[in-house]
């Protein structure tokens, strides 16, 4: 008799956000990254036209020194330590079911199937999001996916993934990953009041330097895998499903399990299902 899969988060009250916590995480270690480059350079200028040429190199110096001493610190600190980019990774071999309403996953892989929808902002223009219009589409982008989080539940809603396109040089394109329980819950959300103005807006005012697009991927039971090792939880697997009864109790629970059982050891194994009905 096979065995339940086991989730490797416990249950949470409310759906499990993996963001930075600390301030440091969120404020200090965006010094290292490239995206503000334009800015430091920006304040570097207004340094060497405000004070002597003499002491203009100081704001550069400070922010080589932190760039440098963040990498060391920690490229030496162990994983089990305070190492901010090790925050939220699981350690081990893991794979995402959906659970049931129970809290339960079953011992069978993919015993549910899902929808997967894609939808993106493209920012045609050298201004990117600060193009005419961007920042007001990208706030009723915010809005609705706000809306959509709180009411996750009613919509059907297991996961949501953000993501910065690199497809151009100026990267101006961002998109969000939406995993739905079935087709009706992508149709809810399609008739939404906010999605439908948000339509609207754009067609009335038809800003042709800004993209938008939507993906639809309906994916049957037994008809998916995933393996994420030593990872923050992503996809699929930073999903929560709010359980009703069990021994989770009205609770939040991940859809991460162990992958270390015969069931989801291999992919061969996950996509047994898929496998046998194309066999």
């Amino acid at each position: 008799m096979s065995t339940n899969f086991t989730g490797r988060l416990s249950p949470s009250d409310s759906p499990r956000q993996f963001g930075p916590k600390s301030i440091y995480s969120k404020y200090v270690l965006r010094v290292s990254r490239l995206h503000g480059v334009v800015k430091y350079a920006l304040f570097q200028l207004v340094v060497s036209l405000l004070v002597p040429t003499k002491y203009a190199i100081i704001p550069c110096a400070i922010v080589i020194l932190c760039f440098t001493a963040n990498i060391i610190i920690h490229a030496t600190t162990p994983c089990t330590g305070v190492n901010p980019f090790m925050e939220h990774v699981v350690l081990g071999r893991t794979t995402s079911q959906v659970p049931f309403s129970d809290g339960s996953f079953g011992s069978e892989p993919a015993a549910q199937g899902l929808v997967v929808f894609n939808l993106g902002i493209q920012y045609n223009h050298p201004l990117g999001p600060l193009c005419p219009r961007g920042m007001e589409i990208a706030e009723r982008f915010q809005k609705m996916n706000k809306d959509m989080l709180r009411r996750r539940e009613e919509l059907g809603l297991l996961s949501v993934n953000y993501w910065k396109g690199a497809t151009a040089d100026s990267e101006n394109m961002a998109v969000i990953t939406y995993y739905f329980r079935n087709v009706e819950s992508i149709h809810r959300f399609a008739h939404e009041p906010l999605h439908r103005a948000t339509w609207d807006w754009y067609k009335s005012h038809n800003p042709t330097h800004i993209g938008i697009y939507h993906e639809t991927f309906i994916v049957p039971e037994k008809s998916y895998e995933s393996i994420y090792e030593n990872c923050s939880p992503i996809g699929l697997g930073r999903g929560s499903v709010k359980s009703v009864h069990g021994k989770s109790g009205n609770s939040w629970v991940n859809t991460l399990v162990s992958a270390d059982t015969p069931a989801l050891k291999s992919q061969t194994a996950r996509l047994a299902g898929s496998l046998r009905k194309t066999a």
